[in-house]
């Protein structure tokens, strides 16, 4: 920076006179540079504020905004409710089974003569006949006997005659009861099997029940489960996104204060080019002329040292002492 000179064009004369008045004087290059000064420093003081008109807080982006809609639509769409609502149900209808009760029966109440087998009586009728058959051989045997013997029609062929026809009374009676008696029996024994078979049925078919109810149960907690992790994983997705969002929002904050740092920087700039200016007005010498009244007298000339001169005292003094605090 050029201050318009050098010390040598400072020069000027001073005169005391008996008036008592002090004149003081600047070289001219020096009153410019200083009078420009307070030009600018006016000048800025009557800048008006001016506000930033730049965005300083980044708003949400595009990623930010997806994860909200899929945020929203997660809660709009209940994800995850549909498996977790049949669960319930399932849950429900497990909670309310009922096993089959297992009965036992009694043989005493089930009607035996519908297992009784058709073709008893016949073979009944068939075992008599054969029977009566042997008799009237054997009858006719036995009379063949007594007439060969000459004794046919006496009452000894009347004794053997009814000791026979008992014999085969009895076998025929017995005969009789033995079939009757099998057929109860084989009548029984089919009841009993199937009654036997009817209480393994509703066994089988309680466990069977039970069986199902377990499934469904387990059903019910799959169901329920992929409920959560399908929320969870929707949930996975939105996060991130929300996490890209982020990332992008933060840079583009951090785009935004890096800009408004500019900005402040060039506001800061013409205080700091003011400040260092006035510095360096500070730190020229005080060229200048000043002369007092009193008890001098007589014309000089030389150099000015910057000295005031008040009441016969010496003293030095700065014309920039507003703006350096000399």
């Amino acid at each position: 920076m050029s201050f318009g000179g050098s010390h040598e064009n400072t020069q000027s004369k001073s005169t005391s006179t008996s008036t008592g008045t002090t004149t003081t004087s600047l070289a001219p290059e020096f009153s410019n540079l200083l009078y420009g000064n307070i030009d600018k420093v006016q000048g800025l003081a009557s800048t008006p504020f001016q506000p930033y008109g730049g965005q300083q807080v980044a708003p949400f982006n595009g990623t930010q905004m997806q994860a909200r809609d899929a945020l929203t639509g997660m809660w709009a769409s209940q994800t995850g409710d549909a498996p977790l609502n049949a669960a319930i149900g399932i849950a429900g209808q497990v909670g309310g089974y009922q096993p089959q009760t297992v009965g036992y029966q009694p043989l005493t109440g089930v009607n035996l003569g519908e297992y009784m087998s058709p073709y008893t009586q016949s073979v009944i009728d068939q075992s008599v006949a054969d029977i009566d058959r042997q008799q009237k051989i054997q009858d006719q045997q036995a009379a063949s006997q007594a007439t060969q013997a000459g004794a046919f029609g006496g009452s000894r062929s009347a004794v053997l005659q009814g000791l026979t026809d008992d014999s085969f009374a009895r076998t025929k009676a017995q005969t009789i009861a033995n079939l009757n008696q099998a057929n109860f029996s084989q009548a029984q024994a089919a009841a009993q099997a199937d009654l036997q078979r009817q209480a393994a049925a509703q066994q089988s078919n309680q466990g069977a029940g039970l069986q199902a109810a377990g499934l469904n149960l387990n059903a019910a907690n799959a169901l329920a489960g992929f409920g959560g992790q399908q929320l969870s994983q929707a949930m996975a997705r939105a996060g991130a996104l929300q996490s890209v969002g982020d990332v992008e929002q933060k840079n583009q904050q951090a785009q935004l204060d890096a800009a408004y740092q500019q900005w402040q920087l060039a506001q800061q700039y013409p205080l700091q080019m003011q400040a260092l200016l006035n510095q360096t007005i500070g730190m020229v010498p005080q060229y200048g002329t000043s002369a007092t009244s009193g008890q001098q007298s007589g014309t000089g000339s030389g150099s000015s040292t910057g000295l005031s001169f008040h009441a016969g005292v010496a003293t030095e003094h700065s014309p920039f002492s507003f703006l350096t605090g000399g």
